[in-house]
């Protein structure tokens, strides 16, 4: 089970990659319809429906796949490493 701050971190990511997919699935579905000839608004918009609900468990699995990933890359931000400026200003860890 995820903490809870990582839960709401999924759920930021996963509204991210909701606008994307959503858009994604939907633009390909209406496609298809047109391809297929089936040109009336009902048709058209039913696809674009279909891919909205389609791109909601698409969308978690996702996002659940990119934090399942990402847990295991090192906090650059963490106190292992130690940032120190240099007088040319570049930041090197020590």
């Amino acid at each position: 089970m995820l903490k809870t701050s990582k839960l709401v971190d999924m759920y930021r990511l996963a509204s991210l990659l909701y606008s994307i997919i959503a858009t994604s699935i939907a633009g390909a579905l209406i496609v298809a319809v047109l391809v297929a000839g089936l040109v009336t608004f009902p048709w058209i918009i039913g696809a674009a429906a279909l891919g909205v609900v389609a791109a909601l468990p698409v969308t978690w699995l996702v996002a659940r796949a990119v934090m399942t990933r990402t847990a295991t890359v090192p906090d650059l931000a963490s106190d292992e490493m130690v940032f120190e400026r240099r007088p040319a200003g570049d930041l090197v860890t020590k």
